[in-house]
């Protein structure tokens, strides 16, 4: 359990907002997609700022599309991120009615034995 908070802290840091694609370390660029936090985020920050948007009062970024390109994230297929989530969700949904299924059948099994 340990583990797997401590690999969806290190995906959280490296998703792309902490530290940009291109500024990762050649040996971690593997959890930049691997991490689910990423494509939920690219998605987020295309609705946000995708289309055209702009600031007057902002004179380093005056577009959203500038922002976007801050965050190497301008080519963002918003339809492919959502299959990307939706495959995780599957996986968890998969791993998480193993893991209640072997635990059930262990303690039936238990169950019996005692009786």
């Amino acid at each position: 359990m340990a583990l797997v908070a401590g690999m969806y802290g290190l995906f959280m840091l490296l998703q792309g907002f902490m530290l940009v694609p291109s500024e990762f370390p050649n040996w971690l660029r593997w959890s930049y997609n691997c991490a689910f936090h990423t494509y939920a985020w690219r998605s987020f920050m295309m609705t946000e700022f995708g289309g055209g948007v702009t600031f007057s009062d902002s004179p380093q970024l005056p577009t959203g599309q500038d922002v976007l390109e801050v965050y190497e994230i301008e080519d963002v297929n918003r339809f492919h991120d959502c299959m990307v989530l939706l495959g995780y969700a599957g996986i968890i949904h998969l791993c998480s009615f193993i893991v209640l299924s072997l635990k059930y059948m262990k303690s039936k099994k238990n169950n019996s034995a005692a009786n």
